[in-house]
């Protein structure tokens, strides 16, 4: 009977054995796990795209603080543009533009022209499916210059100012946005800048 009896518990002793071994290992399968989380987790923050674009519009300049810009000059032209991210809503928008005088109360053979490079920062309060809106702070520094007798002469100007874009998004790579800025100098006297654009920005 005690022969038996070791007999049946080593043939139980050795069941065990062999399934234990006959079940995969744990431990790979929880690297390979981890390895997954962090693969989803590392494709979930892709960068966010380098943009370009381009936009036409104008500007008008009062002609004093306070008078209609209907009184002013009216200047039509495009700039290029890039919309670099800096985080997931706040972006850097650098650009340069040119422009012409088109609208004045007193128009001559020699008419100014306007040369700007531009800083904005801008911050993406809210997305609603294919339209966002951005807002933030404008920034400026202009050489408004003519061509008389052959020769360049003008003077440099900064203005400085609040900005917002409408943003519409067509396909993944292209988007259609409006825009609208109103920028002041920082010396008298205090005659505002209205600046509307539209335009396209494509992804690179």
């Amino acid at each position: 009977m005690f022969h038996l009896s070791l007999i049946l518990s080593l043939f139980v002793v050795t069941l065990v054995l062999a399934e234990e071994r006959s079940r995969p290992p744990l431990m790979p399968e929880r690297m390979v796990d981890s390895h997954a989380e962090v693969q989803s987790s590392v494709s979930a923050r892709k960068p966010i795209p380098t943009r370009l674009g381009i936009q036409g519009g104008g500007m008008a300049f009062a002609q004093g603080a306070g008078s209609p810009v209907s009184a002013g000059e009216l200047f039509a032209g495009a700039r290029l543009f890039s919309r670099l991210a800096m985080g997931e809503r706040w972006y850097f928008t650098p650009s340069i533009g040119y422009y012409r005088l088109i609208s004045a109360p007193t128009l001559t053979t020699v008419n100014p022209n306007l040369l700007e490079l531009g800083a904005g920062f801008h911050y993406a309060f809210f997305k609603l499916g294919p339209l966002g809106f951005l807002g933030g702070v404008s920034q400026r520094l202009g050489w408004r210059f003519t061509g008389e007798t052959g020769q360049l002469k003008g003077r440099w100007y900064y203005r400085v100012g609040p900005a917002a874009t409408v943003n519409l998004r067509v396909t993944g790579s292209l988007s259609a946005l409006v825009g609208a800025e109103v920028n002041f100098p920082l010396v008298n006297p205090i005659t505002p800048e209205w600046v509307g654009h539209a335009g396209f920005l494509f992804a690179l």
